[in-house]
């Protein structure tokens, strides 16, 4: 297919342009003939370098949808960051439409394969290293981060989230007796 026909021309190529500057018969070589084959040879030699591009890209694609096929999102050890794999797969979506895009310049399919390295690069900084720790419960919580707009989750400061942590706290403090314990406390102190 394409990397015969890029040979072949390459070969072309080189045959013309060494036929013109090789005149056995020592006869002037016009400007524009010798012109002609460098050109014809510029091209052939571009062909092969654009089809080399084209192809470590096809291989940068392919190698990143196996990586995509066996990661698994999580906050467990080897499992990759939640939401990364559809970060990953535009980055790959992108590349593919550069690939098939006949009108991709050699400049465009480089920048494709770089963006799509520096995309599993990151995507590979975000595999969890390892199992994530219980909280410690003598350390207080991090603060929550409001939700951003649009999402089904309520917002820290929605009083209706306030409302469900107090109870549970009042709950978990009636039935361990933490509140009659205090209670009791208090009045043994006065």
């Amino acid at each position: 297919g394409y990397a015969a026909e890029g040979s072949k021309k390459l070969k072309e190529g080189y045959s013309k342009f060494l036929d013109k500057t090789m005149d056995n018969e020592q006869q002037a070589i016009p400007a524009q003939a010798l012109a002609d084959a460098y050109t014809t040879l510029s091209t052939a030699i571009q062909d092969v370098v654009e089809k080399r591009d084209a192809d470590a890209l096809a291989s940068a694609i392919d190698s990143t949808k196996a990586l995509l096929e066996t990661a698994q999102e999580g906050t467990g050890k080897g499992q990759y960051a939640i939401g990364s794999k559809a970060v990953l797969q535009a980055a790959v979506q992108k590349a593919e439409d550069i690939l098939h895009n006949e009108d991709s310049t050699g400049a465009q399919v480089k920048s494709a394969i770089q963006e799509l390295e520096a995309a599993v690069q990151s995507f590979a900084e975000g595999k969890v290293a390892e199992d994530p720790k219980p909280a410690d419960p003598s350390k207080p919580a991090a603060p929550e981060k409001p939700n951003k707009p649009g999402t089904s989750a309520p917002n820290t400061g929605d009083p209706s989230s306030l409302l469900g942590i107090v109870s549970a706290a009042v709950t978990a403090l009636a039935a361990t007796g933490g509140l009659a314990g205090a209670a009791i406390k208090r009045r043994r102190t006065k």
